[in-house]
C-alpha cells in the first residue's frame, strides 16, 4: 500500500512493539484525531491509535502487504459477516448445545460457511429446520451454506476451546 498522509502506520509484533521487515502483526494506524468511537484510543497531543483488526506485514521495500484479520470476520458477497453472531443465533436454538461456525474457501477470497452443531439427544431437530430459522434471523450471506449436526460434543483443544482447525478440515467440498 502507499503512505496516508499525516498518520503512521505500523504493524505490531503482539507486544506492543513494532514488528521486523517480513514478520506478520496486527496493523495499527496512528496520527490526528479526527473522531472518536469504539476502537479509537486517544493519544496525546490530539492524536489517536486505531486497531481496524487487519493483519500485515512490512515488506523490504518499505510496503505493506495485507494478510488478513485478527478478528473471525469475513466478507461474503461484499458483505462483513461474523461467524461469532451467527454462533450466538444457532445456540438460541430450542435443542442446539453446542454450535461452532467456520469458514469453507471455495476459491481464494470466496467463502461460505459452515455450521457444525451438537443437539440435546433428546430433541430432534433436522438441518433444514436449523437453516429455514437461521434464514428468519440473519441476513442470507449469514446464514451457513452447510450444516453438520454431531452426535458427540465438537472437538476441542487441549485449552478447552473448540478446535476450529480441525472442523475446517473436515468440511467437505462445496456445496
Amino acid at each position: 500500500g502507499s503512505p496516508i498522509e499525516d498518520r503512521r502506520v505500523w504493524i505490531d509484533d503482539g507486544s506492543g512493539r513494532s514488528a521486523a521487515v517480513g514478520v506478520d502483526g496486527e496493523i495499527v494506524i496512528e496520527g490526528p484525531l479526527r473522531r472518536t468511537g469504539a476502537g479509537i484510543e486517544p493519544l496525546s497531543d490530539g492524536e489517536a491509535r486505531v486497531r481496524p483488526g487487519d493483519v500485515g506485514r512490512l515488506e523490504a521495500d518499505g510496503s505493506l502487504t495485507l494478510v488478513g484479520r485478527s478478528d473471525r470476520m469475513l466478507k461474503i458477497a461484499a458483505l462483513r459477516v461474523e461467524p461469532d453472531r451467527v454462533e450466538d443465533a444457532l445456540l438460541e436454538l430450542p435443542g442446539v448445545i453446542e454450535a461452532a461456525v467456520v469458514p469453507l474457501e471455495l476459491a481464494p477470497g470466496e467463502f461460505r460457511l459452515v455450521a457444525h452443531v451438537v443437539v440435546a439427544p433428546a430433541d430432534s431437530i433436522s438441518k433444514e429446520q436449523i437453516a429455514a430459522t437461521l434464514r428468519e434471523a440473519l441476513p442470507s450471506v449469514a446464514v451457513p451454506a452447510r450444516i453438520t449436526i454431531h452426535a458427540d460434543a465438537l472437538p476441542v483443544l487441549a485449552s478447552g476451546k473448540i478446535d476450529r482447525r480441525t472442523l475446517m478440515s473436515s468440511a467437505p467440498g462445496p456445496a
